[in-house]
């Protein structure tokens, strides 16, 4: 029996794997748009059942801050996504997985994108994303509510798999008042979050303390953890360098810029043993430490420099997976 996405990452046993892809610019034509979903399809046919869902974000102007790139000329994610799930190429069990940005939606509108995203294409598999912390008078949702209506939608119609961001370098200083990170995500998880993304990293410490953090405030709740998906992504070049520098909204460290062009050849190679062994850390410390919370890797495509080594990335984690996941 074929198990949906969200059945997937509901077993905490199971290697889940998703593949990001930033949608391509909106000028690029209606042709141009079909032969780069149809060619997407198809370079990613061959990883059969090892990759359970493509990931396509939603592109908003948040000013150079936050979540996202700064490009609003990009194809729509539901749009794009579509064009991608219809091509007969796609292995049958790979699903798609979109973010959308609820609080850049205006009220009136959230119920008519709902319905023609679930009921007319098909997309059930949706990552509500909030603002950046500085934003102020957004008319949409923010992302608990999204989260919740979303929950509610699953519960009477379509099953909805949902999801919702956790980043490693969001955390609050006990006396500001703010609710920290972890508790950010208990609080997501209690109102319908079934999976989480996490924001690209590089280096391990944080991440590993978010992880601990998160499964140690489940326990304080009482709430079982649910799936986050490890974000990662090459870098095989400078340009390549920019464009992950503006998806965090700060550069990247600079002891990992340093190793990756400490020569002229073999950045992407590199880069991809750098992944594998951030991976390794925070699988060890996460499996090894019986914390409870279930890992996914999702594996970004950035630029054209990089689509490559995202798809060596891609070869080696079914491998990875198995040294702590073994085969059932």
């Amino acid at each position: 029996m074929t198990l949906t996405f969200g059945e997937k990452i509901a077993d905490p046993k199971r290697r889940v794997s998703v593949f990001e892809f930033i949608p391509p610019e909106t000028d690029d034509g209606e042709e141009a748009l079909a032969r780069s979903a149809a060619g997407l399809a198809r370079s990613l046919s061959g990883f059969g059942s090892d990759l359970d869902a493509i990931y396509i974000p939603q592109i908003v102007d948040e000013s150079g801050g936050g979540i996202f790139i700064s490009r609003p000329d990009r194809v729509e994610a539901r749009r794009y996504a579509t064009l991608v799930a219809r091509d007969p190429n796609l292995h049958p069990e790979t699903e798609m997985l979109i973010t959308h940005p609820f609080p850049y939606t205006p009220m009136d509108e959230v119920e008519t994108w709902l319905g023609e995203t679930i009921h007319d294409l098909g997309i059930r598999n949706i990552v509500a994303v909030g603002p950046a912390l500085e934003a102020t008078n957004l008319s949409g949702l923010s992302a608990i509510a999204a989260l919740e209506r979303l929950r509610r939608l699953s519960e009477g119609g379509p099953t909805l798999a949902r999801g919702a961001i956790a980043m490693d370098t969001r955390r609050s200083d006990p006396s500001s008042g703010i609710a920290d990170e972890p508790q950010r995500m208990v609080q997501k998880v209690l109102s319908g979050a079934q999976f989480f993304t996490t924001q690209l990293f590089y280096t391990p410490d944080l991440m590993i303390q978010l992880m601990q953090d998160y499964a140690d405030e489940s326990a304080r709740q009482g709430v079982a953890p649910v799936r986050v998906f490890l974000s990662v992504a090459p870098i095989a070049s400078k340009s390549t360098l920019r464009v992950v520098d503006a998806l965090l909204g700060r550069p990247v460290e600079d002891e990992v810029r340093k190793d990756i062009f400490s020569d002229l050849t073999g950045r992407g190679n590199r880069s991809i043993a750098s992944i594998e062994t951030l991976l390794r850390r925070v699988f060890d410390h996460c499996y090894g430490n019986d914390l409870g919370v279930p890992l996914g890797v999702s594996v970004g495509h950035v630029t054209e420099g990089n689509f490559r080594f995202t798809h060596e990335l891609l070869h080696s984690l079914p491998q990875i997976y198995r040294d702590y996941l073994p085969d059932q």
